[in-house]
């Protein structure tokens, strides 16, 4: 399978794509910064996330994509590592995070491509949020 143009800024060929890197990471921390700023308790990022809904912060509509984004992006690692672990091969290190681009159908691509887009247009947020361009 030809990987989609999009897709390839996050994965080196034949490697997998880091789902938390590319992911997880930025939505947990993106949000975790966001929610210290206003002193927001919670300790849950789906949590977290309805909490920055509530001060404001983040729009009803690209808070319910994120939080989607995030859970289907969890959701894929999990599915990949237990399919690592019924195959025999427990996933080591560098591999543990990688989602293998290849096993996914058409509906998991098209998902995982929209969920990356959101992911980007947070990074956007959190930068210009807290000036991170400048830098």
């Amino acid at each position: 399978m030809i990987l989609p143009q999009f897709l390839l800024g996050f994965t080196p060929l034949g490697q997998g794509l880091d789902i938390k890197k590319a992911a997880i990471f930025p939505i947990v921390h993106g949000v975790r910064s966001m929610a210290l700023e206003l002193g927001i308790e919670h300790r849950n990022t789906l949590r977290r996330i309805e909490a920055l809904v509530e001060g404001g912060v983040l729009d009803a509509k690209f808070s319910a994509d994120l939080a989607e984004a995030f859970q289907f992006a969890l959701g894929q690692r999990l599915k990949q590592q237990l399919a690592r672990l019924g195959s025999g091969n427990a996933a080591d290190g560098e591999r543990h995070n990688a989602i293998e681009l290849e096993t996914l159908g058409r509906t998991e691509m098209h998902l995982l491509r929209e969920a990356l887009q959101v992911v980007i247009e947070f990074k956007k947020i959190v930068s210009h949020r807290f000036r991170l361009a400048m830098f």
